[in-house]
């Protein structure tokens, strides 16, 4: 008789604990944060890796680590700013990443929690142009080097399985504008840039990665919303609100292989997403109703893993706080 995967209890307890130190310097200018974490990771469940053999195995985790963190920021005037931090974290993996879902995705009880270390460098300016509009400017830049990160690959002929890649290094740069012309109207404009490398493969066997992009990762990415609030529509005071999402995707490749860039038939393509919403909010704020579009040009979208997403699509939300 074949045993039931699912009669098999698991367990998962993760528990987060800080402390935190703030400073302060010359005359409040220079603000410093000092923080020290404890990742504490539970995990109790049965292996079912041989399950076709009927040879199942109870894994028992349990862990602490310790992450730390300094941030500096500095403020020129009440309109410019720089901050600066240096992280050491960890990630503990989700339930879905050491369980899996007992059909498609195998559980991997042994996967270790992602280690990183973190620098950031930024800087934000606001001010007021053309008198009366409102700009704010935000950069930053920031270098990751991870171990053991977390990744979804293949096992065996139609199973997939979470394993740990051994090193990646990312580097990058982020920023956005936001530009309010008037109190009824927001611009936002963001974009990212990151290079997400493969240093170390898990095996000797993928050594030809080394070097090459991460899978199912963007590269390049970029988000515009604008909004418009209409004011007094029905009654007084109440709000009409209608905005407009656009996020851009250059392609990326989809598949773990040397040589990515030479097979562009893996590559996830160009995407343009677009998508309007418009909401209405009474008199008393205790009620809204909104409703969105979208990728209303009906365009060919997908996710990471390169499995379509739905054309044109309308969603309606009716929100009512109850005091």
């Amino acid at each position: 008789k074949e045993e039931d995967a699912f009669q098999f209890p698991a367990k998962l307890n993760q528990n987060f604990a800080g402390v935190e130190w703030l400073g302060s310097w010359f005359n409040s200018n220079l603000e410093s944060v000092l923080t020290y974490k404890n990742y504490h990771l539970f995990a109790d469940a049965t292996s079912l890796e041989t399950i076709g053999g009927q040879d199942f195995e109870n894994r028992t985790v349990n862990n602490n680590y310790s992450g730390a963190n300094i941030a500096l920021k500095y403020s020129f005037n009440t309109k410019l700013f720089v901050r600066t931090s240096y992280e050491y974290a960890y990630r503990l993996p989700e339930e879905n990443e050491l369980f899996g879902n007992q059909s498609t995705i195998r559980s991997n009880i042994n996967l270790r929690p992602e280690q990183s270390d973190n620098y950031n460098l930024g800087a934000f300016y606001r001010t007021k142009i053309f008198n009366d509009m409102q700009l704010a400017v935000e950069v930053n830049g920031f270098y990751r080097y991870q171990q053991d990160r977390i990744i979804l690959l293949a096992s065996g002929f139609d199973l997939a399985q979470f394993f740990n890649e051994e090193e990646v290094e990312i580097a990058g740069v982020d920023g956005y504008i936001s530009i309010e012309p008037n109190d009824n109207s927001r611009l936002n404009l963001s974009a990212t840039y990151q290079d997400v490398r493969i240093r170390s493969a898990l095996d000797e066997v993928d050594s030809g990665l080394i070097g090459e992009r991460q899978p199912n990762v963007p590269y390049f990415f970029m988000s515009f919303d604008g909004s418009y609030n209409f004011k007094n529509i029905i009654n007084d005071d109440d709000i009409l609100n209608v905005s407009y999402f656009y996020d851009f995707i250059e392609e990326f490749s989809s598949v773990r292989e040397a040589n990515a860039n030479q097979n562009i038939a893996n590559f996830i393509p160009t995407q343009h997403r677009n998508a309007v919403e418009i909401t209405y909010t009474d008199t008393s704020g205790k009620w809204n109703f909104s409703g969105k579009v979208n990728n209303i040009f009906n365009d060919d979208l997908y996710d990471n893993f390169r499995v379509q997403l739905p054309g044109t699509n309308v969603n309606f939300k009716f929100r009512y706080n109850i005091q």
